[in-house]
C-alpha cells in the first residue's frame, strides 16, 4: 500500500513507540513509510492508545489548559 502522505513509498506494518506529551505510553500496531517516515496507527491501535492515556491521567489536558 502506498503512503498516505509522500504517495511515493510503501507501507510497512511494524509496532511502533507512541508518545505523549513527552511520555512514552507503549508500543502499537501501526504501519510506517519507508520513504518519508510518516507513522500511521489504525482504529484499533487508536482505541489503546487512549485508554492508556486515560489510565496515565494524560486524556483531555489539552483541553484544560488556559492560554493568558
Amino acid at each position: 500500500m502506498k503512503c498516505y502522505t509522500c504517495e511515493k513509498g510503501n507501507l510497512k506494518r511494524i509496532k511502533s513507540e507512541f508518545k505523549l506529551y513527552g511520555l512514552i505510553l507503549g508500543k502499537f500496531n501501526s504501519e510506517v513509510c519507508d520513504k518519508c517516515g510518516q507513522t500511521f496507527f489504525g482504529e484499533n491501535a487508536s482505541n489503546a492508545i487512549d485508554k492508556v492515556a486515560k489510565q496515565k491521567g494524560l486524556w483531555g489536558l489539552d483541553a484544560k489548559t488556559k492560554v493568558a
